[in-house]
């Protein structure tokens, strides 16, 4: 055997070896079962459409499964990163949810006191108040009892 032809078959062997795995490569891409790619493409079809129509979308569906399924599968990956990263944002933002937690409580509590000490002094002022008309009432019936013991003293005279 001379070089030239050792070169032929060995060259031929590579090319070979290499459509083999391109071939494999490619086909193990779209290795999805038949009946992965029926339930696919039959949950695409719509009960509101004729049998022909229907027919026609499965059928449309078949040609492109392998790039359907890719971009569904795309798509789920997609939306589970999404709540990684919303779970992981909500995990970030507790301290401050806490702090404003914190702060609406206190500013309730404060609303709260506040509340609180204008009832009592609300309550205060009405005590006072009662509390006045009473002196009031007692300064008023001394002065009459005053008056009436000077109008019985100037009429009749000092009892005693």
């Amino acid at each position: 055997m001379t070089v030239k032809t050792y070169l032929k078959s060995i060259n031929s062997k590579i090319f070979l070896s290499l459509n083999i795995l391109i071939l494999s490569i490619h086909s193990s891409g779209h290795a999805q079962p038949y009946n992965e790619k029926h339930a696919f493409c039959a949950d695409k079809l719509s009960i509101h459409l004729s049998q022909y129509q229907n027919t026609k979308r499965y059928n449309e569906c078949m040609r492109n499964v392998h790039n359907l399924i890719r971009e569904h599968e795309e798509q789920k990956e997609k939306r589970r990163l999404d709540q990684i990263r919303r779970q992981e944002q909500w995990e970030r933002d507790a301290p401050r949810r806490r702090r404003n937690e914190m702060l609406k409580r206190k500013e309730k509590e404060r609303i709260q006191k506040m509340r609180e000490e204008q009832y009592r002094k609300k309550k205060e002022r009405e005590k006072q108040k009662i509390l006045e008309e009473e002196r009031r009432r007692l300064e008023e019936e001394r002065r009459r009892e005053e008056q009436e013991n000077d109008y019985i003293n100037n009429r009749f005279g000092p009892l005693l």
